[in-house]
Order: C-alpha cells, then structure tokens, then sequence
C-alpha cells in the first residue's frame, strides 16, 4: 500500500497523473449501483434490501448517497467516522487524496511541489452519505460521511450506491431517524450534522426544535452546535432566541459558544449584550471569552469597553481574552492595563499574559515594569513574566541583569533563581 502511494505521489510530481473525483466515482467500487428511475429515497433502500437479500450473506449492508450541502459552508474537509465521531476542518489547500480502510488506517499522497499542487481536483460541495443498515428492519447501525477528497474501503458488509437521492427525501428520512427514541447519540449526532449540511426550508426549524426540545442534552447542544455552523441569519436569529428562553444552566453556556462560532456580523453586539446582562458569572464568562476569539478589530473595541465597567473578576477574564486576540493592538493594551489598572489582580493577570506573548515590545514593557513598579510583588511578577517568554536568549540576559543590578534584594533574588532556572 505504501508503495502504491509514493508511486502515485512521484506521478504527481512529474504531471503524469490526474485524479478528478465526481459523483460517479466517488462510490466504493464495491458497492452495487442501483439505478434510481426517479423512484424515492425509501424505495431505493428497500430494493438495495432485496438485492441484499436475494443476492448475500449476513445480516448488514451499507447503502450511500452523494448530498448537495447548502451555499455557504466553508469546511474544507467534513468526515463523519464509523463511530459517530465528527471531524470537520477549515483553512485547508484541497489538494490532497486520502485512502481510509476500515481499520482507520490511513495514507496520504499530496502535490506538494507548484507544478503539481492543483492536479487533484474535487468537488467541495457534495458529500458522500454512507449508512450501515439492519438487512432485516433497515435500522441504522451506522453513520459515516465524507467528501470527495476521501476514499473510504467498506470490507465489513456489501454495499450499494443509490443513485439521485432528492435533498427532501434525504431530509425526511434523517429527521424521522433523530426523532426515532430508539437510537442513541452515536446515530443522532451525526444525523444532526447532516441535517444542518441540507438546503431545505425545514433545516433551521427542526434543528430549533430539537436544541429547544426534551432529549437528552447532549443532543440538544448537538443540535445547537450545528445551528451555529448554518451560515445564515434565520439561524443566528434562532440561536438568540433559543438562549433567551433556556433555563438550564448547562444548555445556555452551550448556546453562548454556539452563537460565538456563527458567522453573523450581530455576534459581537449579542456577545457584548450577554457579558453586561445580569446572568450567572459564567455565561458572562463564556461570552467575554468568545469575544476574544473573534478576528475582528471591534471585538477588541467591546473588550476594551467591557473593562470599563467590569468587576475585578470578569476584568481578569477579560484581559486573558485581550490577550487571545490577534490585532496589533492587544499587546499595547495589556501593557496599559498591566502598568495603570487600579486594581492589582488585573495588573498580575495583564503582566502573566505578556509573559506569554511572543514580541520584543512585551518583553521590554516587562522589563520597565521590574524597574518602575512600586510593589516588590509587582516585580516579582514580573520577572515571573519574563522567564515565560519564548524568546529565551533575550529574556535570560534581562534575568542575569536583574540579578545583578536591580536595586530591590527579593526582585534579585527572584531573578537569579529564575536565571538557573531557564539556564538549566
């Protein structure tokens, strides 16, 4: 197997191979096709049930089904495994082809030099539906998906492929398998995730009704999760609604983080409106912390307004989320705050994190700060800071200087211990 793959990848190289997956190669070339002649999705299953039946042995078969997903996604990559387990992925290149077998075992041939990098092409916007199906009462046994990117070995039962699976069909017989009391979340989950991929009118509502419903609440936070995967405003208006009504504690940090992944340009503004509410401090909490993992520069605006009129312990969470963020302007915030904030938490928790930020600029505004504080612990603090930043050399020679040279014994002190410390 290995050597097929370095074959392959060699071939790439030299622009001698071309793999360009459709629809119609995108079924395992074991499973038996079975011609749809615009019958239902229902139909089609139980004529791959009698071909089963009539033509195998056992007691399971898989049947698959490629699945348009709605404008908007922007998942690279989506794999649901055997187990109900989902993995999805962004930021990719897409120029990758991946072998599976049912063992999980994997290999990977990628174009990696220029000339090569675009020769695997495949469609992003459909998905393969895979279902293990009872041979006897078509009980789902199993979910799996993937896109074209991904080949997957079925060698556990036969399979057959159904041809021209209508989205409304594929919708009805995923809703009526959520709403089946007889399946657990390893079959309910990952029919959630598929539920939300569907262009279809009823999508939004039925996944609002089950976040909002009595199941078990993992599945109700599946479903909300999914509802803020949807990159549309009906489900970032439903996500607000379905927050503003819960009543478990647990449901209602899980929207908070639902509504924090969705896409909506409101997010900041209801995030904002969450940490200045009068909830429990860890919905606050959650809100504060989702703010700071928005790349967008008026996060920081609502963070640096929130500081303002905080309490000392959503102020130190607050800074930690100042701190995640990615603009130029969180490292000059955290040094305002680690040498001015009246209050000395939050100045502990502003120096810890520059300590963490990799840049000579913290690193420096640490340093002024062993030299210019007026608390002994402040400094101490910040020699701490010091010895945690990542460019080392740097921060070792200001160690040894500290220890040499700083007027104040316990601050030397400090430093020479943490010197030997980063020496070792």
């Amino acid at each position: 197997m290995k050597l097929f793959f370095k074959s392959l990848f060699l071939l790439f190289q030299f622009g001698l191979f071309e793999i360009s997956v459709s629809q119609e190669s995108l079924a395992p070339a074991s499973f038996i096709r079975v011609e749809s002649g615009g019958k239902k999705l229902p139909t089609q299953i139980a004529e791959a049930q009698q071909r089963f039946q009539r033509d195998q042995d056992g007691d399971r078969f898989w049947i698959g089904y490629a699945l348009t997903i709605r404008d908007g996604f922007d998942f690279d990559e989506i794999y649901i495994h055997d187990n109900g387990g989902i993995t999805i992925s962004r930021g990719g290149k897409g120029d990758f082809f991946i072998h599976e077998d049912d063992e999980g075992e994997i290999e990977e041939a990628a174009a990696e030099s220029e000339e090569s990098r675009n020769v695997i092409q495949y469609n992003v916007d459909q998905i393969a539906v895979f279902l293990q199906l009872q041979a006897r009462t078509l009980q789902i046994k199993k979910i799996t998906a993937s896109n074209f990117s991904r080949k997957k070995v079925f060698r556990d039962a036969p399979g057959y492929w159904l041809s021209e699976v209508e989205s409304g069909d594929s919708f009805t017989y995923l809703a009526e398998t959520i709403s089946n009391a007889s399946y657990n979340k390893k079959i309910i989950e990952p029919a959630l995730c598929l539920i939300s991929l569907h262009d279809h009118p009823q999508a939004i509502p039925f996944l609002t009704h089950t976040a909002g419903g009595d199941q078990h609440i993992e599945i109700r936070k599946s479903a909300a999760f999914w509802l803020g995967q949807i990159p549309v405003e009906a489900s970032f208006t439903t996500l607000v609604q379905l927050f503003e009504k819960e009543q478990e504690f647990e449901m209602k940090e899980h929207l908070v983080f639902a509504i924090g992944q969705h896409g909506s340009e409101k997010v900041i503004g209801q995030l904002e409106k969450i940490a200045r509410s009068r909830e429990d401090f860890d919905i606050r909490e959650k809100a504060v912390f989702w703010i700071g993992q928005i790349e967008r520069d008026d996060a920081l605006d609502v963070l640096i307004e929130l500081m303002k009129i905080s309490g000392s312990e959503l102020k130190e969470k607050i800074v930690f989320s100042i701190s995640q963020h990615k603009s130029e302007r969180a490292a000059p915030l955290l040094i305002e705050i680690a040498e001015s904030d009246r209050d000395r938490e939050v100045r502990k928790q502003a120096i810890f994190w520059l300590g963490q930020m990799a840049s000579k600029r913290t690193l420096h505004a640490l340093g002024d700060i062993v030299e210019s504080a007026d608390e002994t612990e402040t400094k101490e603090q910040a020699v701490f800071a010091i010895s945690q930043h990542a460019d080392h050399d740097e921060a070792f020679d200001m160690l040894m200087d500290i220890a040499k040279h700083n007027p104040n014994p316990e601050v030397r002190k400090e430093g020479d211990f943490l010197a030997e410390s980063n020496r070792r």
